[in-house]
């Protein structure tokens, strides 16, 4: 589950892990990891630019992931870590379309548990036909 909560106009809350996680598994590693709640994550995110005439997005955020699961869901590692990310999108194609991307960065409060990583992604829609 997620939630986000605008602050003002561009500031807004967010929060994008908390949740319960279901272990379902019936094998031999069963031991490994069990239901329970995951961690928090909590943080903000700033809209730098909303330019609804060129069909223009871009934020900027941060979250810190608080260690408030529970151990048996394999949660709760130390002191948790702080994620840093840009966002942009585009419309595109005439508005038939629309380009989505973000990057981050993760740094783990306590480095000689988690290491640091670096991830990114891209997101493209396109209307294929028109709606009945």
């Amino acid at each position: 589950m997620q939630f986000r909560i605008a602050l003002s106009e561009r500031l807004s809350l967010i929060a994008t892990k908390d949740k319960y996680i279901f272990d379902n598994t019936d094998n031999a590693i069963d031991d490994l990891l069990d239901s329970g709640w995951a961690d928090v994550s909590v943080g903000l995110k700033y809209n730098l630019l909303r330019d609804t005439c060129r069909a223009k997005l871009a934020s900027a955020g941060a979250t810190d992931e608080i260690p408030l699961g529970s151990d048996s869901a394999l949660q709760s590692v130390r002191d948790g870590e702080f994620h840093f990310f840009p966002t942009a999108g585009q419309r595109i194609l005439n508005g038939n379309g629309n380009l989505l991307s973000a990057v981050g960065h993760r740094l783990p409060a306590d480095d000689q548990v988690q290491t640091a990583s670096i991830h990114g992604s891209a997101h493209i829609d396109l209307i294929l036909t028109e709606s009945l």
